[in-house]
């Protein structure tokens, strides 16, 4: 998903300390933007790589991912 476009979805639907479920989390792009915004994230994959990549970029960037 563009990040426009992620951005105009949580600055319309988030609100601060929500949980966001992302059933398709491909690589973990929404849950980055939740994270730096104070909300959760709940995601999974079903694509072993991709999962991978989220996992990865999570970590990098939050140091959290399992």
């Amino acid at each position: 998903m563009p990040e426009e476009m992620r951005d105009f979805i949580l600055n319309r639907y988030f609100k601060g300390e929500d949980i966001v479920l992302a059933p398709f989390m491909g690589t973990g792009l929404v849950g980055c933007d939740v994270l730096q915004r104070g909300g959760s994230f709940l995601g999974y994959e079903q694509e072993k790589k991709i999962y991978q990549l989220a996992v990865t970029n999570l970590n990098v960037s939050f140091n959290i991912a399992h």
